[in-house]
C-alpha cells in the first residue's frame, strides 16, 4: 500500500489542553532564585494553572538535581516522577533569554539522530515534545518573556496571539508488514550465507591445487601465475553467474507472496546484478588471500569458513550502538560487511518508491545512512585490488611446499634489464681417483654448484656440485633418501635451495626461471594429474601452454599416445588408469612441447619390463 503523509497542525490550545489536564501529576523546580525568574515562573504557573505545592526554586543547579533526586527516592511506585526543571542563565536584564529545560523523563534518547530501528514513513519521535508538554513549557516561557521585556507598555497580552505547529510532509511510501521488515534484516545475512559454499569451494580447491603440485607443475608447462589466478576468477564468474542471475530475476521480477512483498519493484534489475557480481568477485579474491596462508585444504577450509561468517557479523556486533564512519570504511574491506551496508539505500529507496537507479546509484536512502550503493560498489573494486595484493605478495613470498620462495623484500628491489651470463666450465674435481674426468668436447648445458637442502634439521642435499651436458642423458643413482628427487626439484624450480646455485646455458636459474621453464619438460616423481579431464586432453592443454595450437597439440598428442602404446585410451579420464598407464601419460606430458630439456624422475616406476624398454626406445630416438 502507498502511503501519503500531510500531518495536520497542531494548535497552541491544543497543546495547552492536554499539558495542563495532566499538570497536577508533574513537578517543576526553577533556578536561580532571582527576580527575573520568579516574574517568568508566576506568568507560567498562571497561564498552566500549575499548583503552589508543585512548583519550587533552587539555589542552583545542583540542587535542583538533588531535589528531583529526592522525590524520586520518597516516591513509593516503581516510576519516576514526572517533573521539570528549568535553568535560567540570562533574563530581562540583559534583554536575552537564554535558559534550559531538564526533564526526569529518561526516553527522550537525545543521544541519537534516528532511531535504532528506522521503518518507513515519518517518524514520531518528535511528538514527545508535544505530548508530554516540553513545547508548551517552552512556548509559555517564551511569551512570558516577551510580556516582560517590553513592560506592558502597549497593552500586550500573553493570550494575543496563538502559534500553529505542523510536521513537514512526506513523499509516498510503503507500508511494511512486520514480516516484511523481518525478511529485510536478514537479506543480508541470506545472502552472506548462500555465498559460503563459494568460499568453502573456492579455498579447498584453491589449496588442493598447490598442496598437490598441479599449481606448480603448470608453472613449469609454462603457465604464468596470473593466468591459474584468472582461470579460477572466471571459474566462478561463469557458474555463479547464472545462480545470479536467477536470483536477480525472482527479486526484481517474481510475486507477492500473500501481502509481503517478496520482490524489489522499483529497483533497476542490471545494477542489483552488478552489485551481486561485483560482491562475489571481491569474495573470490577474498578467499584467495585466505587460501594464501594456509598448505593443508582441511585447516584452510576450516578456517576460510570461520572468518567469512566473523567478517560480516563481527562488524556488526561492535558498530551496532555507535556507527563510526571512519571504522565504517575500514569494516567496508569485509565484503560481507559491504554487502550488508549495500542493502540499506536499497531497501530505502525501494519503500520511496525510487528503487535503486542510476540516477539514484549515489543516494544513501536514509538520514543516518553514510553510504550509498555506488559507495559501496567502488569499495568492492578496492577490495578486489588489495585482496588480489595479499594473495599475489603471499604466494610469491610463501609459495608452499613447492615452488621458489621470493624474499619478502622483492618488491624494493630494482628490476635488472639484462639476465647475468657467466662462462659455463667444468667443475673442478678435488679427487681425480672418485671422479671421472669430464669430457673435452661436450658443453656443459647445467651447471649445479654448491647446492644445500635443508628440512629443519635434517640435510637433503648437501654440497652438491653437478655438470649436465647438452645432448646428453645423465642418470642419478642412489639409495631412498639420497637426496636425488629434492635435487631435481630444485633444479625445475618445484622447490628453492637452502643456498646454492644452478645454472643454465650462463644464466642463474633462480633469477631467470620463466625462461628456463619454457625449455622443460619434467615427469614428477608422482603423478600430478586432473581427474575430470581425458588422457588426450591432457596432452591438448600442456601442449597449448608450451605454445602449441590446438591442432598440433592434439597432433603431437595422438602420436604420443601411439608410441607408448596407449591411443585407445585416449578418452579415458585418468582416475580410471592404471598405475603404469599414469606414468605414459606423466611422460607424454613431459615430452609435449618437444622440450629442449628433459627431466624425469622415476619415469618407468609402475611399468612392466615391456613398456620399460618403449620408453627407453622413445627418450633415445
Amino acid at each position: 500500500m502507498i502511503n501519503q503523509t500531510i500531518p495536520s497542525p497542531t494548535t497552541e490550545d491544543s497543546l495547552y489542553l492536554r499539558f495542563v489536564s495532566e499538570i497536577s501529576s508533574y513537578d517543576f523546580i526553577y533556578t536561580p532564585q532571582t527576580t527575573e525568574a520568579e516574574q517568568i515562573m508566576n506568568i507560567v504557573k498562571t497561564k498552566l494553572n500549575i499548583l503552589p505545592e508543585n512548583i519550587g526554586t533552587a539555589i542552583n543547579e545542583d540542587e535542583m538535581i538533588d531535589k528531583f533526586k529526592s522525590k524520586f527516592n520518597e516516591s513509593q511506585s516503581n516510576l519516576s516522577p514526572s517533573g521539570y526543571g528549568i535553568v535560567f542563565e540570562e533574563t530581562i536584564k540583559s534583554k536575552v533569554l537564554k535558559y534550559k529545560i531538564r526533564s526526569t523523563y529518561i526516553s527522550w534518547t537525545t543521544n541519537q539522530l534516528f532511531p535504532i530501528l528506522e521503518l518507513p514513513g515519518p517518524m514520531y519521535e518528535g511528538s514527545k515534545y508535544l505530548f508530554m508538554g516540553f513545547v508548551a513549557l517552552q512556548l509559555t516561557i517564551d511569551k512570558a518573556f516577551i510580556l516582560l521585556s517590553v513592560n506592558n507598555k502597549s497593552g500586550l497580552n500573553i493570550n494575543d496571539y496563538n502559534l500553529a505547529i505542523q510536521s513537514y510532509p512526506y513523499s509516498n511510501y510503503i507500508q511494511g508488514s512486520l514480516s516484511g521488515l523481518i525478511l529485510e534484516a536478514l537479506i543480508p545475512l541470506l545472502t552472506v550465507l548462500s555465498f559460503l559454499l563459494m568460499c568453502t569451494y573456492t579455498i579447498k580447491r584453491v589449496v588442493e591445487e598447490k598442496d598437490s603440485g598441479v599449481k606448480e607443475l603448470m608453472k613449469i608447462m609454462g603457465l604464468k601465475p596470473w593466468m591459474i589466478w584468472t582461470g579460477w576468477i572466471l571459474h566462478n564468474f561463469f557458474v555463479y553467474a547464472i545462480s545470479i542471475t536467477v536470483i536477480t530475476f525472482i527479486t526484481c521480477f517474481g510475486t507477492s507472496i500473500g501481502q509481503t512483498t517478496m520482490i524489489l519493484n522499483c529497483t533497476n534489475p542490471l545494477l542489483f546484478w552488478i552489485l551481486l557480481m561485483t560482491y562475489m568477485i571481491a569474495g573470490v579474491f577474498f578467499c584467495f588471500a585466505i587460501s594464501s596462508f594456509f598448505n593443508h585444504p582441511l585447516i584452510a577450509l576450516i578456517v576460510g569458513s570461520s572468518v567469512w561468517c566473523i567478517s560480516y557479523m563481527l562488524p556488526l556486533h561492535l558498530l551496532n550502538d555507535s556507527p563510526n564512519i571512519i571504522i565504517q570504511t575500514l569494516f567496508t574491506l569485509f565484503p560481507n560487511y559491504a554487502i550488508s551496508l549495500a542493502y540499506t539505500p536499497i531497501l530505502a529507496l525501494e519503500t520511496q518508491r525510487k528503487g535503486l537507479q542510476f540516477s539514484t546509484l549515489f543516494t544513501t536512502g536514509k538520514g543516518d545512512n553514510n553510504f550509498s550503493v555506488g559507495l559501496i560498489l567502488l569499495m568492492l573494486v578496492v577490495d578486489c585490488l588489495l585482496y588480489g595484493f595479499i594473495a599475489w605478495y603471499i604466494d610469491s613470498v610463501k609459495p608452499g611446499r613447492f615452488g621458489i620462495a621470493k624474499p619478502f623484500n622483492f618488491l624494493c628491489k630494482w628490476p635488472k634489464n639484462k639476465t647475468e651470463n657467466i662462462e659455463m666450465a667444468p667443475i673442478g674435481i678435488s679427487n681425480s681417483r672418485l671422479f671421472e674426468k669430464p669430457p673435452n668436447n661436450y658443453e656443459v648445458g647445467i651447471s649445479v654448484q654448491n647446492l644445500h637442502k635443508h628440512f629443519g634439521n635434517f640435510h637433503a642435499v648437501n654440497g652438491v656440485n653437478l655438470d649436465l651436458y647438452k645432448g646428453q642423458i645423465t642418470a642419478l643413482l642412489g639409495h631412498n633418501g639420497a637426496g636425488k628427487t629434492t635435487t631435481m626439484s630444485i633444479i625445475t624450480g618445484l622447490l628453492s635451495p637452502t643456498y646454492g646455485t644452478v645454472y643454465v646455458n650462463g644464466n642463474d636459474l633462480f633469477k631467470d626461471i620463466d625462461n628456463f621453464r619454457q625449455d622443460l619438460g619434467l615427469c614428477p616423481q608422482h603423478n600430478l594429474l586432473f581427474s575430470y579431464l581425458t588422457t588426450l586432453d591432457h596432452l591438448i592443454f600442456f601442449g597449448m601452454l608450451k605454445g602449441l595450437s590446438l591442432q598440433s597439440a592434439k597432433s603431437k598428442g595422438l602420436q604420443l599416445l601411439k608410441l607408448l602404446n596407449i591411443l585407445h585410451k585416449k578418452a579415458d579420464l585418468v582416475s580410471n588408469l592404471s598405475g603404469g598407464m599414469k606414468r605414459k601419460v606423466s611422460l607424454a606430458i613431459a615430452l609435449a612441447g618437444n622440450p629442449k630439456i628433459l627431466i624425469l624422475d622415476e619415469p618407468t616406476s609402475g611399468m612392466d619390463p615391456e613398456s620399460r624398454r618403449e620408453m627407453w626406445d622413445l627418450l633415445i630416438v
